[in-house]
């Protein structure tokens, strides 16, 4: 074989390999391109799924935040209205007085103030109530009667002027009212008497007090309850009219 022909088989196989070292460079090229385009949306969508969660936990996170603040805030309310009810006293004393046309019930509503701040209370027409009571020795008792005298802040002397009965009231820090009242009933037994009051926030919003009434249950629920029912201050006591 001449020379000649042993460069032209050599440069064959030089074109051959140069090709073959080409195509594989190609399709290698190729592979890596479609495996980095694949890992790139693998990539994005694990970037995409932490987001999402990060952004799901800082919302419950936040929404867990605001119910512990909530809740810690809703329970020092608790606890600062249990504190002033233990500080709050109430108590009805009823003296009773024979007269010619009857007995004079002079019911005397105290509510002693010992806590830090000062206690509003809110009455009704119907907050003191006075009834006469008929009942059995199994322990069952009805209110035959009942009237519901008011405190007044001023009774009128004359008949073309209304008295001016009182229902809001302020009981200072560390003080004591005494909240009078007057019934005239005809016979004797046993009368049961009642007093019942809102606190100013307990009220419900807007009402008008003169419309309130418990023993009808309007305009009475507020926006605390205690087991599902109204927060009421309530007293009350039993007292036996003797015939004479």
């Amino acid at each position: 074989m001449s020379t000649m022909w042993v460069w032209i088989i050599c440069l064959g196989a030089l074109i051959a390999l140069a090709f073959a070292v080409l195509n594989f460079r190609v399709i290698l090229h190729a592979r890596v391109y479609e495996f980095l385009r694949h890992h790139q949306a693998y990539n994005n969508f694990v970037i995409a799924s932490c987001a999402l969660a990060t952004l799901l936990w800082g919302a419950y996170t936040f929404d867990a935040l605001q119910q512990k603040d909530r809740a810690l805030a809703e329970l020092a309310d608790i606890q600062k209205r249990i504190k002033d009810t233990e500080s709050t006293f109430l108590s009805v004393k009823v003296s009773v007085v024979k007269a010619s046309d009857g007995y004079y019930l002079t019911p005397t509503v105290t509510i002693k103030n010992s806590s830090n701040e000062a206690i509003y209370f809110k009455l009704c027409p119907d907050s003191l109530s006075v009834s006469k009571i008929s009942y059995n020795f199994e322990g069952q008792a009805r209110a035959d009667k009942t009237i519901f005298p008011l405190l007044y802040e001023k009774i009128s002397d004359s008949p073309q002027v209304k008295n001016s009965p009182l229902f809001d009231l302020r009981i200072p820090i560390a003080s004591e009212r005494n909240l009078n009242f007057f019934a005239a009933v005809k016979d004797a037994g046993v009368y049961y008497v009642t007093f019942s009051a809102l606190s100013s926030k307990d009220a419900a919003q807007g009402a008008d007090v003169q419309q309130c009434s418990f023993s009808s249950n309007i305009n009475i629920s507020g926006g605390n309850k205690i087991n599902g029912k109204d927060s009421i201050w309530f007293a009350s006591a039993y007292v036996i009219v003797i015939g004479q």
